[in-house]
């Protein structure tokens, strides 16, 4: 069994495929589109997700810390304890976010 946080949502998971790739569990599990395959090798960013966990430095202050990952490399076992957040997870209330927006505006892709 692992538990993780999708977002803010409590996930449990008691029976998983151990080659089970982040990426295919957002899209094939939770039907979340937004993170996609580009190059499978960890090149292009196009999975990027970010995950957050409990750290400790060096005078014992906990705090959460952030890092981007590569969805289509990491397996969901890795996520035990810790937070995923997605590009599908940004907006609030159905409003985009300010990245998001001015990827709009700017024609981005």
């Amino acid at each position: 069994m692992i538990q993780f946080l999708v977002n803010q949502t409590l996930r449990t998971e008691h029976v998983l495929d151990p080659n089970l790739t982040v990426l295919n569990y957002l899209r094939q599990h939770l039907h979340k589109p937004g993170t996609k395959e580009g190059c499978a090798s960890g090149d292009c960013g196009a999975c990027t997700v970010v995950v957050g966990e409990l750290h400790t430095d060096e005078q014992g202050t906990e705090g959460l810390r952030y890092r981007s990952l590569n969805a289509c490399l990491t397996f969901v076992s890795t996520l035990h304890g810790k937070q995923l957040i997605s590009v599908d997870d940004l907006k609030h209330q159905g409003q985009l976010h300010s990245v998001q927006q001015a990827m709009v505006d700017c024609h981005g892709s």
